[in-house]
């Protein structure tokens, strides 16, 4: 394995070690408090979309054929955050012609 493809890995379990178990907890825990769920997938997008912006095409090939649960593990990040921001999203923003009574 050459040195950027190790660092690749590295970079990835750095990555994945820093926001594993919060990625879960926002899809499995049951959350007592709004602020701390918030807070968490706030934590959670901002370290994968900069751990993201990272990655070439290529790395995220190399990723998944040499890799392939770490590479899931990553797509279950991605999934989730999508899954959240969507759902925030419908349930913040009124439909079209919708009213409050």
């Amino acid at each position: 394995m050459n040195e950027e493809k190790r660092d690749v890995k590295a970079n990835f379990d750095e990555f994945w070690d820093c926001v594993g178990d919060v990625v879960f907890s926002l899809v499995q825990s049951d959350y007592t408090s709004t602020d701390v769920f918030l807070s968490n997938f706030a934590f959670v997008k901002e370290r994968y979309f900069s751990y993201n912006a990272t990655l070439t095409p290529e790395d995220r090939i190399w990723l998944a054929e040499n890799y392939l649960s770490d590479f899931v593990e990553l797509l279950q990040c991605s999934t989730a955050i999508a899954a959240i921001s969507a759902t925030l999203e419908v349930i913040t923003k009124p439909a079209p012609h919708s009213q409050i009574h």
